[in-house]
């Protein structure tokens, strides 16, 4: 399991019991863990952490059981084992109303969080209804930037507010997945 390095500016003069260190997995908020004992000094390096994306704080720990105001920190990434791609597929919504599904997105969702911000460019194929992918029709491709931010595991594009618009619609045939710009990302059976 990878290191988590948290680092920070320290006090002056170093606090008297070190620095109380608290972090979290951005996707699992509520589990939160102190650093034991207090680090005395910048950078803190945890040893055996899940790969993934952490938030937490870090405040000088005083005599007495004094703390200082907590120090935010979010998004400190730990190195991680390749990410792959479980899936990549286009969808239509029904953005301005009535029963058609009148604009297109694209969507990638990963085992893991990435660790950076990541990009992929995405096609998806599709015909016009009343053809059906199986019917011979020739099928028209659709191509989509979608972005992951880092200790993400899946893409937010919304084809309300960023789709391809189409006023009869679309039959979804495939997507796959043309480009991505983290060589940690393994495109499995999902690249073009």
């Amino acid at each position: 399991m990878p290191n988590l390095t948290i680092s920070f500016t320290p006090a002056s003069p170093t606090p008297a019991l070190g620095y109380r260190v608290k972090y979290w997995n951005v996707n699992t908020p509520g589990n939160i863990i102190t650093v034991s004992p207090n680090p005395t000094s910048s950078p803190v390096v945890i040893p055996g952490v899940a790969a993934g994306c952490y938030s937490g704080s870090v405040e000088s720990a005083c005599s007495g059981g004094v703390y200082s105001s907590a120090v935010s920190f979010t998004n400190v990434c730990s190195p991680s084992a390749t990410s792959s791609v479980t899936s990549a597929y286009g969808y239509m919504e029904p953005c301005i109303g009535g029963t058609i599904d009148d604009y297109m997105g694209a969507q990638v969702n990963l085992n893991a969080p990435v660790t950076v911000d990541t990009v992929f460019n995405v096609d998806v194929k599709y015909v016009f209804p009343p053809m059906t992918c199986g019917s011979g029709g020739s099928q028209f491709t659709q191509s989509f930037t979608i972005e992951i931010l880092a200790g993400q595991s899946s893409s937010t594009f919304n084809a309300c507010t960023s789709g391809a618009y189409f006023s009869g619609g679309a039959n979804i045939c495939s997507a796959c997945i043309t480009s991505c710009d983290n060589p940690a990302v393994n495109l499995a059976t999902f690249g073009c």
